[in-house]
């Protein structure tokens, strides 16, 4: 699935995972501390309770593992540029919220899975099982650590159903399982309708807001400019914009904004500064002129 992905990497960075040099994303040194500290702190996303007590006392955990592997818990070697690592409340966000239900559960089948020998005599859940813990160990050497981690770790979960799932109904009654599958549906309501980027209920929520106004519902301080910038561009009747953006600057508001009708206004990358600036000089097209406003 990921073949044209890689292809159009290696074609422009010469590898199929993209840049090799000054990539903020992944880690600047491998070692076995490096790796066990992105290791528990990954798996910290996914501790924290709505008591302040129980999270000061993980966080303290986690301090002192890190002095025993004498390694910064912040080390900037490991960790997303100016993150700082602490174990938070839930707060009913995307960004940051983590999975503690799916985690116990998947810990408690690994536990069930070696304590069976049915289980322990399946060759397919040996298979499965070693493959998702290659894949979150190569996830926790690979990439730095971030506080928006659990969010990309959402694949690994859906992964893990399969296994949660098998060992499970090899181990309990029919009923007892769906109970369980009910319990995570429920679970999972908060999130559901008191989402704070996209409550079903409250005020706001996704009933009483227009489209565009929840385009900017997890950065509001910058609607008002978009906005702006998109009315003018109207009122001068732009047929091509260049757009010159950073690292992460949102552009995808711009594109319903800048939409007439059913025409949608052309835009183009211009004063691109990194290696896919070849891509553009390779274009016959002409660039758009830019002059700042």
């Amino acid at each position: 699935m990921n073949i044209g992905h890689y292809t159009r990497n290696f074609n422009l960075f010469g590898f199929p995972l993209g840049p090799r040099v000054e990539n903020r994303f992944t880690n600047d040194f491998f070692s076995p501390s490096a790796i066990l500290s992105n290791l528990s702190r990954n798996v910290a996303l996914h501790l924290g309770t709505p008591s302040l007590r129980v999270n000061v006392g993980i966080d303290d955990a986690m301090r002192k593992l890190h002095r025993i592997l004498n390694i910064d818990i912040n080390d900037p070697r490991t960790t997303w540029p100016r993150a700082k690592f602490q174990v938070l409340k839930p707060a009913l966000h995307e960004d940051s919220d983590g999975n503690p239900v799916h985690l116990i559960l998947l810990l408690g089948a690994v536990f069930l899975f070696f304590l069976s020998k049915e289980t322990r005599s399946s060759r397919a859940l040996w298979g499965y099982s070693a493959a998702l813990s290659a894949g979150f160990l190569l996830f926790c050497a690979l990439l730095k650590w971030q506080p928006w981690n659990s969010r990309l770790q959402l694949p690994l979960f859906v992964l893990a159903a399969p296994f949660v799932a098998a060992v499970f109904c090899k181990r309990w009654n029919e009923r007892f399982v769906l109970a369980i599958a009910l319990a995570l549906l429920l679970s999972a309501l908060p999130w559901l309708l008191f989402n704070r980027s996209r409550s079903l209920i409250g005020n706001p929520n996704v009933w009483n807001r227009n489209r565009f106004e929840q385009y900017f519902t997890n950065r509001p301080q910058i609607r008002d400019a978009y906005l702006g910038a998109a009315d003018f561009l109207k009122s001068k009747n732009c047929r091509r914009i260049g757009l010159e953006v950073g690292p992460n600057d949102w552009e995808y508001p711009l594109w319903p904004l800048l939409k007439a009708g059913n025409e949608t206004i052309p835009i183009e990358h211009v004063h691109v500064q990194n290696r896919s600036a070849l891509l553009i000089l390779a274009d016959s097209a002409p660039v758009p002129s830019y002059r700042p406003v």
